[in-house]
């Protein structure tokens, strides 16, 4: 028996990964080798970006992931550490390099990924920690059922694995989810499944499916439009994790959940402003500061 509610700090679980980030004129066609404009590396992975977003807005959260041996002594376990994540319950493999996602952006912003999942897949071994609220982004959805469970309230964004997992695996952990987070793609795939977007809202404490141009709320039988932050888009690698790590911030504070996705909005705005997933995440006062009809100083 769990006992609920042990701690009351952030737990965030998904992957860590090493990013290569390439730009690029258009993608190749098949068979056409293409020149890279400029190449750059940089700290990643789903869960240790939404982790890292917390912490540079003033929280101390706790990382449930698996890393390889070469995380030791790596820039990203420094800059994580450098900010206050805890990372001392992860699994450490010896005999798995910690993930790798090669990324591809065109002139339009569009990308293409390759990942490497690495590590990853060990994070079955994590042992559940019981939280107040915990953020579960994509890593390993098969140990998020039991994982959940110590939790009191679950924000769960399953991410890219809508698409090359089965369905019932990503749609396993759902009993214990408060909060669900999707973008439009991600909805459409999953909605057959759960007989639609309205049904599966009707049954969560919210749901929030992001697009283009902002995204939609869904609460308590209402759907709230959201227009996404104006932004000086750079790079839009982590985008929707640091839009988690500002929609989780807001619910740690109290905030009701539109409220709360209004500042992931501006928390994303922040992190796409500059190259990698981590580089441009904001302080609390900087995304503050972004806040439509805040004070300019």
């Amino acid at each position: 028996m769990y006992q609920r509610g042990a701690w009351s700090g952030v737990l965030v679980a998904g992957s860590t990964a090493f990013d290569t980030l390439a730009r690029v004129e258009r993608f190749p066609t098949e068979e056409e080798a293409m020149k890279a404009d400029e190449i750059a590396s940089g700290a990643g992975g789903c869960g240790a970006n939404v982790a890292r977003g917390l912490a540079r807005l003033g929280h101390e959260p706790r990382l449930l992931s698996a890393v390889g041996a070469d995380f030791a002594d790596s820039s990203a376990k420094q800059a994580l550490e450098g900010d206050g994540v805890d990372l001392g319950r992860l699994v450490r493999v010896e005999d798995e390099p910690t993930a790798a996602a090669m990324m591809a952006t065109d002139d339009t912003l569009q990308q293409t990924i390759i990942y490497d999942e690495g590590a990853t897949p060990r994070m079955r071994e994590l042992e559940p920690i019981e939280a107040e609220l915990g953020h579960f982004a994509p890593g390993e959805v098969t140990a998020y059922p039991e994982l959940m469970a110590a939790v009191d309230r679950v924000v769960y964004d399953p991410g890219q694995e809508v698409f090359y997992r089965p369905t019932e695996e990503v749609m396993a952990p759902l009993d214990e989810v408060d909060v669900l987070v999707v973008n439009e793609h991600e909805a459409e795939q999953l909605a057959p499944a759960v007989g639609g977007l309205e049904t599966l809202a009707d049954e969560l404490e919210g749901l929030v499916v992001t697009h283009q141009g902002g995204q939609h709320v869904y609460q308590s039988g209402d759907r709230v439009e959201l227009d996404a932050v104006e932004a000086d888009v750079v790079d839009p690698t982590g985008a929707g994790d640091a839009h988690c790590a500002g929609l989780v911030h807001g619910l740690a504070e109290g905030w009701q959940l539109p409220e709360a996705c209004r500042f992931g909005s501006v928390v994303a705005a922040c992190a796409i402003e500059s190259v990698g997933a981590q580089r441009g995440l904001p302080t609390r006062d900087e995304a503050q500061a972004r806040l439509p009809g805040a004070k300019k100083t």
